[in-house]
């Protein structure tokens, strides 16, 4: 299985989120005897390696990934962190993005995230069952349920994804789109029924990470701006694998040159 190896960026009342990333990165990355997912230390000092120039970086943007409806505030959020990009330097291009089967990765990856939240939780269920919620009562007992072979189906769905997003990188440097679909919801609520007016599902279709999560390659998700509600909208940053550096580096440079670390209200 591959891993996404970029600490992820959030808001908070700290200035130095993305030096706080690279340093707390420094000390993850690299080889460790007891790890077997760890990989060799490459020697990249990564607080000097995000203050690198970005000039020369081709960035290509998809506002969906080629799956999704993205609320509209969110959308013209995102387009203005872009062409805040353009203005650093930075070449962004509007690329087309196909992953595939949006059916096939949505089975794959609830196949993936059933089969693991079941092999620690479901033992729990005779006598705890009243505990969890509805929600996590069906993933377990889905995840209970199934095969080698249905695990195993979805590393040929993972594997046909990472190639086609690796398509995308013999051209350009990072990927960049929405973190989230929507703005945040009540966590009372799934997720929304309904974006722009379309019928969503409300477990999975707000959320533009999966992918990622699925794939394994690096990524960020960076503060840039809010709604009319005051809401946080993120940007995800995307790099090729074992490429952390370069998602920082561009996390840094937007951040210095667009700071919001502190909440409008």
């Amino acid at each position: 299985m591959f891993w996404s190896q970029a600490p992820f960026l959030h808001y908070g009342p700290i200035s130095r989120t993305v030096e706080d990333a690279a340093l707390l990165f420094s000390v993850m990355a690299g080889y460790h005897p007891r790890d077997p997912y760890s990989l060799p230390d490459t020697g990249e000092d990564y607080l000097s390696e995000i203050r690198g120039d970005i000039k020369h970086l081709r960035v290509a943007y998809s506002p969906d990934l080629g799956f999704y409806q993205v609320d509209t505030q969110v959308r013209q959020i995102i387009e203005t962190a872009v062409k805040q990009l353009e203005s650093l330097g930075v070449q962004v291009d509007l690329v087309p993005v196909d992953l595939g089967s949006k059916k096939a990765f949505e089975d794959a990856f609830n196949t993936m995230w059933y089969a693991q939240i079941a092999s620690a939780y479901a033992e729990l269920l005779p006598e705890k069952r009243e505990q969890f919620s509805r929600a996590i009562v069906y993933m377990l007992e889905t995840g209970k349920n199934l095969n080698a072979l249905d695990y195993k189906k979805t590393e040929l769905v993972r594997t046909d994804m990472w190639y086609r997003i690796q398509r995308i990188f013999d051209n350009y440097d990072l990927l960049v789109c929405p973190t989230l679909a929507v703005p945040a919801f009540s966590h009372q609520i799934r997720g929304p029924k309904e974006i722009n007016g379309v019928k969503v599902n409300p477990f999975t279709d707000w959320m533009l990470t999966n992918a990622f999560n699925m794939t394994g390659h690096p990524a960020a998700s960076l503060p840039v701006g809010f709604t009319d509600d005051k809401l946080p909208i993120g940007m995800q940053i995307i790099g090729r694998r074992l490429e952390d550096r370069m998602v920082l580096r561009l996390s840094y440079a937007y951040q210095q040159a667009f700071p919001s670390s502190e909440r409008p209200f």
